[in-house]
């Protein structure tokens, strides 16, 4: 990663059709992780959109452990390959805009509606700052869910190469997170739908966001 400089990644977005204020709301390790995704495919590629949602958690918690907790980003941005069967990658994000936090006992979920995409291999959480990459811990047909682990990142972005099979619903896409900072950790399941999120558990210890984000295929 540290081989390329940052002007050869955003200069090769740019290139291939990213605009220039969309590069700029992307963080380092975002525009790192589409750029080593996408260099080496031997297709032409282009750029479809890009969406983002500022996510403000903490507003449905009752009980005190969760306060003052800092804004998160969402983001989604996609692509898709110019040949008569195109492959579309697209890469749902988190970022924690501000604050120190414990994110190891964290949970990342996407969900794409199973009846309109294919997910052609296994998606994986890329985290370049620190030279990771987490496969899922659950894996539905069209989405699924990662443990962020004792490496305490703060943003990441998954790789989803996929197939678009239909256009119903195929422009959307759920994004979720599970922020734990309970003391002992909490028992939380994340379950993911044909075209669904949702969270069961320790509810209570925990704060949690989902938002339903926007792309073009």
């Amino acid at each position: 990663m540290n081989e390329t400089s940052e002007d050869e990644v955003e200069q090769y977005l740019l290139d291939i059709g990213v605009p220039d204020d969309d590069i700029k709301n992307m963080s380092h390790d975002e525009k790192y992780t589409i750029y080593e995704s996408l260099i080496n495919i031997n297709e032409e590629v282009v750029f479809s959109s890009r969406s983002e949602q500022l996510v403000n958690t903490g507003t449905n918690v009752s009980s005190d452990l969760m306060k003052d907790i800092p804004n998160m980003k969402f983001s989604v941005t996609s692509f898709r390959t110019t040949n008569n069967i195109p492959r579309h990658y697209i890469y749902p994000h988190f970022e924690w805009k501000h604050g120190a936090i414990d994110t190891s006992r964290d949970k990342f979920s996407f969900c794409l509606n199973d009846d309109a995409w294919k997910i052609l291999t296994t998606p994986v959480l890329k985290i370049p700052s620190y030279q990771k990459e987490i496969r899922p811990s659950d894996l539905s047909f069209a989405g699924g869910t990662f443990d962020i682990g004792n490496i305490g990142a703060y943003e990441g972005t998954v790789e989803v190469i996929a197939r678009l099979e239909s256009n119903d619903y195929a422009n959307k896409i759920i994004l979720g997170y599970v922020q734990d900072k309970s003391s002992l950790g909490a028992s939380i399941s994340v379950s993911i739908g044909p075209f669904s999120l949702s969270y069961s558990g320790d509810l209570y210890k925990v704060d949690y966001a989902k938002e339903l984000l926007s792309f073009e295929v």
